[in-house]
């Protein structure tokens, strides 16, 4: 398998990138299957889709050790919306990726047990032999200085 590097920025950026697609478009489907209106993202969700400001504090990548939901197809997306103030107001995104969970939100998690902000990578593994690495890079410094072990 071997290694791979990613560049973490990149990838919170897209992901948000992604929520304000769907949301700007009317794309966006409730649980109940009602679609959402288009709407206008916020103009710090703009600022740091086009790098003009960061990520604040606590916010952006986290990768969960829960799955959202099982999938057969291996890939799931869910669209996380703010209870307080504004019920409507998405938040941030869950992308499973085979079994893996990522959320990229913009609202710092109140509770983050089974989260990791932002890790340096992940490490794969097949019965305690190592298969390949995901690195992912960060620019800001404050980032996890965990690498996450994973059994393929």
């Amino acid at each position: 398998m071997g290694t791979v590097a990613i560049d973490g920025d990149a990838l919170e950026r897209w992901a948000l990138k992604m929520l304000v697609g769907f949301a700007t478009s009317g794309n966006l489907r409730r649980v109940d299957g009602r679609q959402d209106a288009k709407t206008t993202p916020p103009e710090a969700y703009l600022q740091v889709i086009f790098c003009e400001a960061p990520f604040a504090e606590g916010c952006g990548f986290y990768f969960s050790e829960q799955p959202i939901q099982d999938v057969d197809h291996g890939f799931a997306v869910n669209f996380l919306t703010a209870s307080k103030p504004a019920a409507d107001t998405q938040t941030g995104v869950k992308v499973q990726l085979f079994g893996l969970t990522f959320i990229v939100n913009m609202r710092k998690p109140t509770d983050t047990r089974g989260l990791s902000y932002r890790p340096l990578g992940f490490r794969l593994s097949d019965n305690g032999e190592r298969k390949g690495e995901i690195i992912l890079s960060w620019k800001d410094t404050s980032s996890s200085s965990i690498t996450i072990p994973l059994k393929l």
